[in-house]
């Protein structure tokens, strides 16, 4: 068996290339990487003694398709599957008909709902979704919450495997931080239409003694950049102007106490509108995995089953100010969270997604 991973669109989605090609080197295949430049330096590290080949887009994306499709046949790839899809030009018109094709859907209802289309660019988009869904033999998802909700929305004939976003763990002890500022992350560039900022930023200004960080870069829209500036001007409120790299990343989350998000749940996107935490995922749910870290959460939000005890939901801010002040006066409490964390994760590792994928790598 070889398998084909394509990546060419998102360089946070690294995590999703190292599980693939773990799982592979699990079920001992051959596995092809095809990748950017960009994304691979962002990936390599992590690939550190798993065997893989990799080829470099080298040209624009109609051509390097093309050449995907020339070494498919050359190194007899039997299963190609795409963790994103973009440029969907391309597509329209390159056939992917002649390979065991697997797409991951990260949003559902794009993929799937058959509503009406509004402008024309996105009715173009609708019918290259339809192609790709009749070339494609099966389709990923990232959670237990998408796949339940296509099930009960749009019966599927092809078959619909689970894979998460990330199965990584980054801590092998709990690490207590007892002599530490207690240091709350929101994770995410500010982006107003995806995200909600008036709590954390009246969090902030109630605990001038406590540590805030808005971890990610800021949108170039007017909206964006005036919600950067409010903050900038909160001592205690630690902005970032660049792409932080996934070790920085990383390291900055280590040495908090919680994490915070407030979803706008009902995200439109071509027309279509999306649910966080049903037809599409939030990177929060796999940074509380990653990380055993509880979570203050918008109660309108649906994470993980197994996050249950890891999600602080709120309703209002009074709700949310009796939550923090908890955790933060308790430490006990949130070390007994985090615990609980990592024991209802405890299935999410590679290992048991690959005996759950034995149809994909037969």
């Amino acid at each position: 068996m070889h398998i084909g991973i394509v990546e060419l669109c998102e360089k946070n989605h690294h995590s999703m290339i190292f599980n693939w090609i773990k799982l592979a080197n699990i079920k001992k295949c051959k596995v092809t990487l095809f990748t950017t430049k960009e994304i691979f330096n962002n990936v390599k590290k992590e690939l550190s003694g798993l065997k893989y080949k990799v080829e470099i887009k080298d040209t624009n994306d109609f051509f390097f398709q093309i050449k995907i499709n020339k070494l498919i046949k050359k190194k007899k790839i039997n299963k190609l599957i795409y963790l994103t899809i973009c440029n969907f030009l391309v597509y329209l018109f390159i056939p992917l008909k002649n390979i065991n094709l697997g797409i991951t859907i990260h949003n559902a209802n794009t993929w799937f709902n058959k509503s009406n289309i509004v402008k024309f660019r996105h009715y173009l988009k609708r019918l290259i979704i339809l192609k790709l869904k009749r070339e494609a033999s099966f389709f990923i998802v990232n959670s237990k919450n998408m796949k339940s909700f296509i099930d009960h929305n749009y019966p599927e004939v092809k078959p619909i495997y689970i894979l998460p976003f990330s199965l990584k763990k980054n801590v092998s002890k709990f690490n207590i931080l007892k002599n530490k500022t207690f240091t709350t992350i929101y994770p995410g560039s500010i982006n107003h239409t995806k995200r909600k900022y008036e709590n954390f930023i009246k969090l902030a200004i109630l605990n001038p003694e406590d540590n805030f960080v808005l971890l990610g870069n800021t949108r170039k829209t007017d909206v964006d950049i005036s919600i950067y500036e409010q903050m900038k001007k909160i001592s205690n409120i630690k902005l970032y102007d660049q792409y932080i790299d996934i070790k920085n990343f990383n390291k900055v989350i280590k040495e908090s106490h919680l994490l915070f998000s407030d979803i706008i749940v009902n995200y439109k996107s071509s027309d279509i509108s999306e649910i966080y935490g049903q037809s599409k995922d939030s990177g929060i749910s796999y940074l509380m995995n990653e990380f055993n870290l509880p979570c203050l959460l918008n109660s309108n939000f649906l994470n993980f089953t197994e996050l249950r005890n890891g999600s602080l939901y709120f309703e209002n801010f009074s709700k949310m100010y009796k939550l923090y002040s908890k955790i933060k006066k308790n430490n006990k409490h949130r070390l007994s969270l985090m615990k609980k964390i990592k024991h209802d994760t405890k299935n999410f590792t590679v290992k048991n997604y690959s005996q759950k994928l034995n149809k994909i790598f037969t």
